[in-house]
């Protein structure tokens, strides 16, 4: 779900909740609303921080985190590159700039509530000059329609946890690296540390060791 529907969906809980306390009614419906008003109001408070912190007019943190994955792309730069939750763009917009040489493929679900449709895609990659050499699919990282082997350089920037047709999200890793040609550059970022998601630390350290993310 987009962060901003996600934050005026709270939004809305709170002032609701809010309200009940101005009403005539016994002071312990009132007080129970304000109670229960408390968590909404702080995952607004969360939700908008982090939106900030992401955001170019705030702290910048996503366009920070693709420069860091474009600084571990140790290749020479010609070949076939894969963007695995390519969301707006951004990241594949940047390897294009960085490895002019290269032909690039973005996927993602983009489903109906998300924030940044293939559309918005398409006209930030001609925006930068890069649309010649970029193609976006609508795909899930769980069964990409690729072949094995067919990418020189293959990166993902927070996907694999947000997966959500493929419960063990190492299969999802697995499939990644399915299109990686043999030596090939992979670059994955997410939270492999997380063992509600990637199991209990033993497996995460493999993951890490498996994967060498960042």
């Amino acid at each position: 779900m987009d962060s901003n529907l996600q934050i005026a969906y709270f939004l809305v809980i709170s002032l609701i909740l809010i309200s009940v306390t101005l009403l005539p009614i016994h002071v312990y419906h009132r007080v129970l609303s304000g109670l229960l008003a408390l968590p909404f109001i702080y995952i607004v408070f969360i939700l908008s921080y982090s939106v900030y912190q992401f955001a170019a007019f705030g702290g910048n943190y996503q366009s920070k985190i693709h420069d860091l994955i474009v600084s571990k792309v140790n290749w020479d730069g010609k070949g076939k590159f894969l963007d695995i939750g390519t969301g707006s763009g951004s990241l594949i917009i940047k390897l294009a700039k960085a490895f002019p040489a290269s032909s690039l493929t973005g996927i993602d679900y983009w489903g109906e509530n998300w924030e940044y449709p293939k559309a918005q895609c398409e006209q930030n990659a001609e925006l930068e000059g890069v649309h010649d050499r970029i193609v976006f699919l609508k795909a899930s990282a769980s069964a990409l329609p690729f072949h094995d082997g067919e990418f020189d350089v293959v990166v993902s920037c927070l996907t694999f946890h947000e997966v959500k047709d493929k419960k063990n999200k190492t299969e999802v890793i697995s499939e990644a690296l399915r299109v990686l040609k043999p030596g090939g550059v992979f670059v994955f970022l997410d939270l492999f540390m997380d063992e509600k998601v990637f199991g209990d630390e033993k497996r995460s350290h493999k993951i890490h060791k498996e994967t060498g993310n960042i």
